[in-house]
């Protein structure tokens, strides 16, 4: 059995009779109160976490179990969101599909257990004719009700050339996930763009007007302050996919709601910043007071899926503007940020090794507010096969769930763990 333990004072990492260490500093100041009206909601990142509690000097994460949530013959499983319903049974949500990118993908939802171990047969969430349906993500609400974010994915053959387009919307549960309401989209933009074309001059998709288009995508959960839902997403110009060296790279914008989700405002989040990083798959955590927290997966190469580390940066002012953002010492795509109520945070996420020839799905732990981070706690290995996307949960009795994709997409895993503190 394998134990993961981060604690204060240093950095190092050793390997000795079957026990894993990875230590950590810490800070020795507590962290701040919580700001008026945040909501402590699962699925939103913070695990319901009281942000008033000094995080504990150390943790350990020791692997209980694992078990297989969906293994549909035949099919690709994909992005899985996880959170706990008002009636204490769990909600989780993923995309289902013929691959990884194709008009087959539908959101699927599955009710668990409380104990994250045994889960009811899947059915269908939301599927749209003709549409990728991807990436979707779950919060329950201060009201009780489910949120889901997700985002519509599109291709056409236009002159020669493929035309993506994709979108984000975003879906209100009023009976705990069973069904959703109408969905309202997040940013501006259409599904389809008749007149579409390649400008000479900018070498940009333009729509029939000339406009440049641009879509977005999300790959986490809203947050709730108060009475306000914050979503954060990338993206930008759509791709021209026969110049990506010199198109323009991906942006972080978070979108803000103070009407329920009915009508959405975009917030830019360091648009100026080097502008041959692709800045992808935002996560956003608030920490307490007015410090936030948000990761990014980022890409230094001329595609979009290239190499590049995790970054992460930080507000101390409610999400309105960001520090620039440092690179952490790991490759990683699609953080989940979460805290647990005893104050430690967590980052989920795809790892990746240096070379890009082997993933993983792994977590890291902090014991001082996201300032450093532990070694990674891998979750599974996954060779030269797609895998990761994983989504984080407290359960009773100081346990952890981890919910994920398997090697190449076959099944939806979760992992137990237990943890421990001081």
């Amino acid at each position: 059995m394998k134990t993961a333990h981060v604690s204060l004072f240093r950095a190092t990492v050793g390997l000795a009779l079957g026990l894993f260490i990875a230590t950590v500093a810490c800070s020795d100041s507590e962290t701040p109160s919580a700001p008026d009206g945040v909501q402590q909601q699962d699925g939103g990142g913070d695990g319901g976490a009281d942000q008033r509690v000094k995080p504990p000097a150390s943790i350990s994460f020791t692997l209980d179990k694992k078990v297989t949530v969906a293994q549909p013959p035949g099919a690709h499983l994909a992005f899985p969101s996880v959170v706990r319903r008002a009636d204490g049974k769990l909600l989780v949500a993923y995309r289902q599909g013929k691959g990884h990118v194709e008009a087959t993908g539908r959101i699927m939802g599955q009710v668990g257990s409380a104990d994250g171990l045994t889960w009811k047969p899947a059915e269908v969430l939301l599927d749209t004719a003709d549409v990728d349906d991807r990436d979707p993500s779950l919060a329950v609400l201060a009201s009780g009700d489910v949120a889901l974010t997700y985002f519509q994915y599109k291709t056409a053959s236009v002159a020669g050339s493929t035309l993506i387009l994709h979108h984000i919307f975003y879906c209100r549960s009023q009976d705990q996930g069973a069904s959703f309401g109408s969905c309202v989209q997040v940013d501006e933009g259409v599904m389809d763009a008749p007149g579409a074309t390649i400008d000479a001059s900018s070498k940009l998709w333009v729509d029939g007007q000339g406009e440049p288009i641009a879509v977005m995508a999300s790959s986490s959960p809203v947050v709730q302050v108060g009475t306000r839902l914050v979503l954060a997403s990338y993206g930008g110009k759509t791709l021209n996919l026969g110049t990506l060296a010199s198109a323009p790279r991906s942006r972080i914008t978070l979108y803000e709601s103070a009407d329920e989700g009915k009508t959405w405002t975009p917030r830019p989040v360091n648009h100026d910043a080097d502008k041959t990083v692709w800045q992808q798959e935002p996560a956003i955590l608030p920490l307490g007071g007015d410090d936030w927290l948000m990761q990014i997966r980022t890409s230094v190469q001329a595609s979009p899926g290239g190499a590049g580390y995790l970054a992460q940066a930080r507000s101390s002012d409610g999400g309105k503007t960001w520090s620039a953002f440092q690179n952490l010492d790991f490759i990683g795509h699609a953080p989940d940020l979460y805290r647990l109520k005893n104050g430690a945070l967590l980052s989920a996420y795809r790892g990746l090794n240096a070379s890009y020839s082997a993933a993983s799905t792994a977590f890291v732990a902090s014991v001082d507010g996201g300032k450093t981070w532990s070694a990674p706690i891998v979750v599974a290995e996954c060779g030269n096969k797609e895998c990761g996307y994983p989504s984080l949960l407290e359960l009773a009795d100081d346990k952890l769930l981890v919910v994920y994709y398997g090697a190449g997409g076959a099944a939806i895993e979760a992992a137990v763990y237990s943890f421990s503190t001081p």
